[in-house]
């Protein structure tokens, strides 16, 4: 980033960004193992959270 002559840094920007994606699915896979590790299968991805139905707001009152 010293070498950088642009005022926004877009260079710098652009190395940073891709290494925080290379950390960040480094982190998920690492999650994935300890997942295995502590139940012998790998984790099911979830679709999007199921909509509150009648039935479930009443087990979960608004705080």
């Amino acid at each position: 980033w010293l070498k950088d002559e642009d005022p926004g840094l877009s260079r710098t920007m652009a190395h940073l960004d891709t290494q925080l994606q290379q950390g960040a699915r480094l982190l998920g896979m690492m999650d994935d193992v300890a997942t295995i590790l502590r139940f012998g299968r790998p984790p099911r991805r979830r679709a999007a959270a199921p909509a509150e139905t009648a039935e479930t707001a009443d087990l979960n009152p608004p705080l």
